[in-house]
């Protein structure tokens, strides 16, 4: 089993047109953490904070499109993460609700990357225990 030699983690990677704006913008209007550690000429890597084992990279070294997937960032309120990316002067569409109890909100990175909140209904499981399946 390929899956079966990850020691838990996730690195998701965004290609950008230019790592330091991109990465003073996830910093500043995210509120992610960097992670010097993994710094290089092309590439930045941020963790999510109190979320371990997964982070967001930022590279400079492909071309910039998202090829429609969606970057989705698991929230307790989604109206509370919603206006304070609103505060950050993002725009964030509509929440909206395709089934199940899900709520989703879009928005983009200045490089057109497709992020979204989600809030999951109380039926399904909170934001730590996704992945989690024992």
């Amino acid at each position: 089993m390929i899956f079966g030699e990850i020691e838990t983690g996730l690195v998701v990677r965004l290609n950008v047109a230019d790592v330091e704006v991109s990465a003073t913008w996830y910093e500043s209007k995210l509120g992610m953490a960097p992670d010097h550690r993994f710094d290089a000429p092309h590439w930045r890597q941020f963790n999510l904070n109190g979320v371990v084992g997964a982070a967001v990279g930022l590279s400079q070294d492909q071309p910039v499109g998202n090829g429609g997937s969606v970057v989705t960032f698991v929230v307790s309120s989604i109206e509370r993460a919603r206006d304070e990316l609103m505060k950050e002067g993002i725009t964030v569409g509509p929440i909206e609700n395709p089934g199940h109890g899900v709520q989703l909100a879009l928005f983009q990175d200045l490089d057109g990357n497709n992020l979204a909140l989600r809030q999951n209904p109380g039926s399904h499981p909170s934001p730590r225990q996704i992945g989690d399946i024992s």
